[in-house]
């Protein structure tokens, strides 16, 4: 019986580089953050408390984080890229997505509606804006590898 090679498995190998290249990211990089004002720090955990999670991870989050991360595997497997590069590009995501949701009153996660009270005080039914400074903090942060 004839033998008939399988083209395209040399793309089977890229996946194999991608793979290689993203376990030696993951050991190299133990994680990513922004860099925010401890005043805003304390203002997106004190929201939390209160059923206003910002930083709630959800399928929307993740695919967006897995997006950038994947993308900037790719430019690491071009030599186009150091390899700490897909955790800042899921970080940056994450960031992007966080001032999404303090401008949207949280986007694609539910939020404790406001009090009667705070929306009088403020006069706007917006939530997590009240002076705009979270907003720009967390919209300047600079976002770096814990290592």
């Amino acid at each position: 019986m004839p033998f008939v090679p399988i083209r395209g498995l040399s793309s089977l190998a890229d996946v194999g580089k991608a793979a290689k290249l993203a376990r030696e990211s993951i050991a190299k990089v133990p994680g990513v953050g922004i860099e925010l004002e401890q005043l805003s720090l304390n203002k997106l955990k004190w929201m939390a408390s209160g059923g206003r999670d910002f930083r709630t991870v959800n399928d929307t989050l993740i695919s967006k984080m897995d997006e950038a991360f994947t993308g900037a595997l790719l430019k690491v497997m071009k030599g186009k890229a150091p390899i700490t590069l897909p955790w800042l590009a899921a970080g940056e995501a994450w960031r992007k997505h966080l001032v999404y949701r303090l401008a949207n009153s949280g986007g694609d996660i539910k939020m404790k509606p406001l009090a009667k009270s705070t929306i009088e005080r403020k006069g706007s039914t917006q939530i997590g804006r009240d002076t705009g400074a979270l907003y720009r903090d967390v919209k300047g942060a600079t976002v770096r590898n814990t290592r």
